[in-house]
C-alpha cells in the first residue's frame, strides 16, 4: 500500500512521519492477516479501507484513550474485517 494514500486519508503532510505510519501500514497488515486468516490484497478497496482506518486509529491513539473513544473504531473495524473473512478465500501467507 502507498504510504502516500494512507497519509492523505490521515490528512499528514511533510514526511517527518513516514518511517512510524509505514511501520503502521505493516502493522495493519498483520492484524487483518492475524484476524482473518487472510493476506491483505491491496488491490481490495476493503482491504485498503481497514490499513487505513487502523492507521489513523493508532497514530492519533498513542497514548491510553478511554473505552469510549475505542468504540467506533473497534465496530468499523470489526465489521469490515468480517467482511473480508467471510468473502475472501484464505490466501498462501508467504511474501
Amino acid at each position: 500500500m502507498d504510504i502516500e494514500d494512507v497519509k492523505h486519508y490521515m490528512r499528514i503532510d511533510g514526511d517527518e512521519d513516514d518511517q512510524f505510519i509505514s511501520s503502521l501500514i505493516e502493522a495493519a497488515k498483520i492484524y487483518i492477516l492475524n484476524s482473518t486468516g487472510i493476506k491483505p490484497d491491496e488491490s481490495d478497496a476493503l482491504h485498503q479501507l481497514v490499513v487505513k482506518i487502523l492507521c489513523v486509529h493508532w497514530y492519533e491513539n498513542r497514548g491510553a484513550k478511554d473505552l469510549e473513544s475505542r468504540a467506533p473504531m473497534e465496530f468499523s473495524v470489526e465489521s469490515i474485517m468480517n467482511q473480508i473473512a467471510l468473502t475472501s478465500k484464505p490466501s498462501d501467507t508467504d511474501g
